[in-house]
């Protein structure tokens, strides 16, 4: 089967996704092109989404907290990754589809080919680190989302999704049953 094509990662899931054949990264293609079709790629979108329902520990978390809904995402990535016949377009589909899950342990990528340079996804695109209760912009990468909107070191951070920096650690540390509020302030902000 295509699918068996990629390597999906999903550092979350590794324990408990169905196992996989390990296969060749696909050759290099001059035009970029994915060479399987719409069909293959929304089975690896399917396979994705089954995994997560089957697997990942934190679902009705990010269920209660983010109103995610597998079915409803896998319904509004569907078009994309069928539509995404080359690699940038469907590694954006795909990548598009496991952000939605707010959790930055969760990823999906492909195995490079030989002659292909590895790709970085730029998710936000800032360092940060708390001084003092404050979370402090420190760097903003070039070209990113950050820089685009105008942030700049210095920035203080307030919300996150419309949620007080405190209050946004204090719940990811009791999600995160052996975290402390240091340990979740740490990950999000110097890790």
């Amino acid at each position: 089967m295509a699918t068996a094509r990629l390597a999906a990662a999903l550092a979350a899931l590794a324990s408990c996704a169905p196992a996989r054949p390990p296969v060749a990264a696909p050759p290099p293609v001059a035009d970029d092109r994915v060479p399987f079709g719409p069909d293959d790629r929304e089975a690896e979108l399917a396979f994705l989404r089954d995994a997560l329902r089957d697997c990942y520990a934190h679902l009705a978390v990010k269920q209660h907290d983010f109103g995610v809904d597998l079915d409803a995402l896998f319904g509004r990535h569907r078009a994309a990754v069928r539509a995404a016949d080359t690699w940038p377009r469907y590694e954006r589909a795909m990548v598009s589809f496991v952000s939605q899950m707010h959790d930055g342990h969760l990823i999906w990528r492909r195995k490079r080919g030989a002659g292909e340079t590895p790709r970085r996804i730029v998710r936000i695109g800032i360092d940060t680190r708390f001084i003092g209760d404050d979370l402090v912009v420190t760097g903003v990468w070039p070209g990113s989302a950050a820089a685009a909107a105008g942030l700049a070191p210095g920035d203080r951070i307030a919300t996150i999704d419309g949620e007080s920096v405190e209050r946004r650690f204090a719940r990811q540390a009791s999600v995160r049953s052996w975290a402390k509020l240091e340990a979740a302030r740490y990950d999000f902000a110097e890790e």
